[in-house]
């Protein structure tokens, strides 16, 4: 078990960062809770992501794509984290269906490091694509071994999953939280922070932090963005998640956002089941914006979902495909648009951020 590993591995060199914990309750090899065959995501599952919630979802981003896509020119897909393969497969078919043109000038790769997730991503697209359709759909395990390409890097549910360092802010400094194994359960210490650009980043914001704030950063997003972007010649940037510009997550989150989901429950308590419940912190999307504009992107405002789902289109995806759907599949959209658009839920919780990067030819 992955526990007994931890507390080894605390044995062996002593506290480790909580950065070091989650990357290994998450993505451990043979261990961590992404890496594993349990099916992590769904009404069997811990969680789930708009993409269960309703096919619309896709669609619609199927249909926000054609917006911005011409036919006459090749390009590429890539969405980061396939999930189940949801998205994937209600984009394509909507492409494939309403869109053909399109589709055949488009090609779709998923980044996914979990080869659990791959597999079941490629049963998913096999058992409901035609073959000249999942032709064009190809897998990528690493970052490095994407091609220079033009198109469409989307993500749903992506960077909340990178393993995140946590601080305390006391007397006007701040402490990074190590875990530690006191012989019966992990606890936490603080120390000194490791991550020296993390702390500058945070002392941005000193005026605003309370005495014993607990915040956290996600260093591992720099890097991911700064090996992925320099790949993209031209093309946009679009990313659903839960979080918030830096100051508005500071403010609104004193305790954090780091959370354990199991079985659709959500608790605090981050060292209950290491590999077994996922661990998740809300995005920091000030990060990503900064990256973004860094490679040259123009990013537009942050909108809530419901915002950037109503622009893109997803009534005129509704009101087309109501036709041809039978009556109780007819109330189940109905119920699915409802959530996914939910002011009090899922369309205000999940912010939409946009980047257009145009080419340098």
């Amino acid at each position: 078990m992955l526990k007994e590993f931890l507390i080894e591995k605390i044995r062996k060199s002593g506290p480790i960062s909580f950065h070091n914990y989650m990357e290994d309750c998450l993505y451990h090899p043979e261990l961590g809770y992404y890496t594993t065959e349990k099916v992590r995501i769904g009404k069997r599952g811990d969680f789930f992501t708009n993409p269960h919630v309703s096919a619309l979802f896709g669609w619609t981003l199927a249909h926000w794509y054609s917006l911005h896509f011409s036919s006459t020119s090749q390009w590429m897909v890539l969405e980061l984290g396939g999930g189940e393969g949801y998205l994937a497969l209600d984009f394509l078919s909507f492409l494939w269906q309403t869109y053909p043109d399109l589709l055949l000038q488009t090609r779709y790769a998923i980044l996914e490091r979990s080869l659990p997730l791959a597999e079941r991503q490629k049963d998913a697209l096999s058992l409901k694509l035609p073959l000249d359709v999942l032709q064009r759909v190809v897998w990528y395990s690493e970052v490095t071994q994407i091609p220079s390409f033009q198109g469409l890097v989307l993500s749903n549910e992506f960077f909340d999953a990178f393993p995140v360092r946590r601080y305390i802010f006391r007397r006007g400094k701040f402490l990074e939280i190590f875990v530690d194994w006191n012989g019966s359960a992990f606890v936490e210490i603080l120390r000194e922070p490791e991550c020296f650009l993390c702390v500058e980043f945070l002392k941005e914001y000193r005026t605003i932090f309370q005495e014993g704030q607990e915040v956290e950063t996600a260093e591992d997003i720099v890097g991911f963005l700064d090996l992925l972007l320099p790949r993209m010649t031209a093309g946009h940037f679009l990313t659903l998640d839960y979080g918030a510009e830096a100051k508005d997550l500071f403010q609104r989150y004193p305790r954090g956002t780091v959370l354990a989901h199991r079985k659709h429950q959500v608790s605090e308590n981050l060292y209950g089941a290491p590999g077994e419940e996922d661990l998740s912190a809300f995005v920091n999307f000030t990060v990503l914006r900064r990256r973004l504009e860094h490679f040259q992107f123009r990013v537009d405002a942050l909108q809530p979902q419901a915002l950037f789902l109503v622009e893109a289109g997803i009534f005129q995806v509704f009101e087309n495909r109501k036709p041809s759907l039978p009556g109780p599949r007819q109330t189940s959209f109905h119920l699915g648009l409802k959530t996914l658009l939910n002011p009090e839920g899922m369309g205000t919780t999940f912010q939409a951020l946009h980047g257009v990067k145009a080419s340098s030819a």
